[in-house]
């Protein structure tokens, strides 16, 4: 979830990421046991705890039990999404990696992008400087939230890549509520919406020209729960899918699900464009005929939201009449961007 400008936060070492691997199942494990196994000291055991319970892990110590879990986790799992994927698109040329902690995972693909990689996508258990819009912050506590980054290659973009964004985000809303999660929105240009706040956000940057070939990384966070403390630190009402639905969702069979709808709503754009998902964007537009303010690099623009336009800009009614923006962040009159 988005806050203030990002400062680089501790990573998700080698020695704390297996700590929490052997702790993911919630049962106590003794130091001496976690140490044996690790080949370490109790003290390595202790600093590995330490750093996991920086990032927001919660992590009980139990004189003569132990340590454990608050909750137990389900890890990411490369090779089970992997598999998992290849069924849904009968394609095994789809590279796929997990890894404990990234700076970005849009900032890693981007590099890759430059490099000419292929089609693959990118998950973080945890991101030292994940981003969301104008360079702000992204909380996503490891285990409880889903951060990720889709390299796509594309010949042409036959409209503009934030339209792209928007075809997405359709995608992604689509795809929960296959999973039973209903009552989300889309907020122009990439905010998930739920009732009680921000569910996610898309990040898309480009390598080349949309006129020709070029390569688009669409990168996607959820939040799946967050403690109070959490949202205390937010800077606008957030939600979870917890909050949602009762319970923490498998993060596995999200993760795939989510990566399979991005890349076919890429392959639909390839082909058709925004038409087939500008109706469907629509649906899910969450200030449509609602008094905004629109925020850009030069100043505000306010006016009443009147949906999108082909080319996914925003249509914005205002005193000087009917305005297009193909960029900004939107907020409600009178609330925080």
């Amino acid at each position: 979830m988005q806050t203030a400008l990002a400062e680089p936060a501790p990573s998700l070492n080698a020695p704390a990421y297996r700590v929490w691997k052997v702790l993911a199942d919630g049962t106590f494990r003794s130091g001496e046991d976690l140490a044996r196994a690790e080949g370490v000291s109790r003290a390595a055991i202790g600093k590995a705890v330490n750093r996991l319970r920086a990032l927001g892990v919660g992590v009980q110590a139990v004189t003569g039990r132990g340590y454990r879990l608050e909750e137990p986790v389900e890890l990411l799992d490369a090779r089970w999404l992997e598999r998992a994927l290849a069924v849904q698109s009968r394609s095994q040329d789809f590279a796929l990696r997990v890894v404990p902690s990234a700076d970005s995972t849009n900032a890693v693909l981007m590099s890759a992008a430059r490099s000419g990689a292929a089609d693959q996508a990118l998950f973080a258990e945890w991101q030292t400087l994940g981003r969301g819009r104008r360079g702000r912050g992204w909380i996503a506590p490891p285990g409880r939230s889903l951060c990720f980054s889709i390299l796509l290659q594309m010949p042409v973009l036959p409209c503009s890549v934030a339209a792209l964004s928007l075809a997405v985000g359709v995608a992604v809303v689509e795809r929960l509520e296959t999973l039973g999660i209903i009552g989300l929105a889309l907020k122009w240009p990439n905010d998930l919406l739920a009732p009680e706040g921000k569910l996610g956000g898309i990040l898309l940057e480009m390598v080349g020209e949309p006129e020709g070939p070029c390569t688009v990384v669409v990168g996607i966070g959820l939040n799946l729960a967050l403690t109070a403390a959490e949202r205390d630190v937010i800077q606008q009402p957030a939600s979870d899918l917890r909050s949602l639905t009762g319970r923490l969702p498998g993060r596995n069979r999200l993760a795939a699900e989510l990566v399979s709808a991005v890349r076919q709503s890429a392959e639909l754009y390839k082909q058709a464009g925004f038409a087939p998902f500008r109706e469907r964007w629509s649906g899910y537009d969450a200030y449509a005929g609602r008094e905004v303010v629109l925020h850009l690099p030069t100043g505000t623009v306010s006016g009443v939201a009147q949906g999108i336009d082909e080319q996914g800009s925003l249509r914005l009614k205002t005193t000087q009449g009917l305005r297009l923006f193909g960029s900004g962040e939107v907020s409600l009159r009178g609330s925080k961007p």
